[in-house]
């Protein structure tokens, strides 16, 4: 996967493997499969950063938030912020 794609900060983030989309990829890519398998704690705790990271990413309250915000971006004609409740945007003036 591009190293420019959202998706790959997120599985970076997790302290996973990310290559790019090439046959050369694929040698690397078994290496890191192999040592990861061989190292349990490791292992272990890229997956509780993977889990964690999809559980903040990816909980319902996340996307809706998300997802209201491009409505609001869409409908109000603002941009949208990281972070801003919808009732936040809904206070402003409209210009």
């Amino acid at each position: 996967m591009p190293t420019s794609n959202a998706a790959a900060g997120l599985i970076a983030r997790a302290g996973n493997l990310v290559l790019p989309p090439h046959e050369d990829s694929i040698g690397e890519a078994a290496r890191w499969v192999v040592n990861l398998s061989a190292d349990p704690e490791r292992a272990q705790a890229i997956g509780y950063a993977s889990r964690t990271l999809a559980e903040s990413e990816f909980s319902a309250g996340s996307i809706a938030a998300r997802f209201e915000a491009v409505l609001l971006e869409a409908h109000l004609g603002l941009p949208v912020r990281s972070g801003v409740e919808a009732d936040d945007v809904l206070a402003y003036p409209e210009a």
